[in-house]
């Protein structure tokens, strides 16, 4: 094709056929450049795709782990709602000593001394936010939504879990400084009178249970019922998006328990 090229034009300027040279030039430099057109359109066209590709793929990957987070949130909220009953029991002294000798003595003894914590997975997002920049315009309204979940509500429940963290871990090391009895309760699940005494009447106890129930309901509860609440939407949102199936149980009194239980 070069060789054409060149041929016509050495014929055109050994004719002396100036006018029809400068055309020719004039189509050859038009086609060159549609011709560079093309290619960058092409080049723009396969980054596109790549682009597309590696935003699906954080996608699926978000898709797959808020799986995973919807139900450990509701593991975890239900883990909660159960501690909120066992407070209020304790706290309205509907339980005696009987209880505490009983098979479920370590769920009551236990109330406030232990935390569930919620860890999201961020992979997906991070991957989706290195690629962000360039993804298609229907994804905008989603990327607000998974910034809601991922950067809002995980500051949230962070924030909220370390709070609780740092009540358990001082009212542990109160029961290390002062109870005697507290090895015996923690290593060998053995709970003698001081013990019963203790989470039967003590203040000091009632006060941490207060604390506990304000930190891990009205805060931490809260904001993982949030995260969840946003999570699941968008869960949904790329369900239908990528048409994948959906792993969540539906029911989440999956979960549930019943409180007549523990009486």
């Amino acid at each position: 094709m070069i060789k054409l090229f060149r041929n016509i034009r050495q014929k055109l300027l050994s004719e002396n056929k100036f006018s029809k040279y400068l055309i020719y030039a004039i189509g050859e430099v038009v086609l060159v450049v549609i011709g560079i057109l093309i290619a960058i359109n092409v080049n723009n066209y396969n980054e596109k795709q790549k682009h597309e590709v590696k935003i699906t793929e954080a996608l699926n990957i978000i898709h797959r782990e808020l799986s995973e987070d919807i139900k450990e949130a509701n593991e975890t909220i239900e883990f909660y709602r159960l501690k909120d009953t066992l407070i209020n029991f304790i706290m309205t002294n509907e339980l005696s000593e009987k209880d505490f000798l009983g098979d479920k003595r370590m769920d009551y003894a236990s109330v406030g001394s232990n935390v569930s914590d919620m860890i999201i997975n961020t992979n997906g997002f991070e991957l989706l936010m290195a690629n962000s920049e360039k993804a298609p315009r229907k994804y905008q309204g989603l990327l607000e939504s998974l910034k809601e979940v991922y950067e809002s509500d995980k500051e949230y429940l962070e924030r909220s879990n370390n709070n609780l963290d740092e009540i358990v871990k001082d009212y542990l090391s109160y029961l290390d400084k002062n109870k005697e009895w507290s090895h015996q309760l923690l290593y060998f699940r053995k709970i003698d009178d001081s013990a019963i005494d203790f989470y039967l009447d003590d203040a000091a106890y009632k006060n941490h249970l207060a604390s506990y129930q304000s930190s891990a309901i009205s805060n931490f509860y809260a904001d993982l019922h949030n995260f969840r609440i946003h999570a699941e939407d968008v869960y949904d949102r790329l369900t239908d998006l990528l048409q994948l199936r959906d792993e969540i149980a539906s029911d989440s009194t999956y979960y549930s328990y019943n409180s007549q239980d523990f009486l």
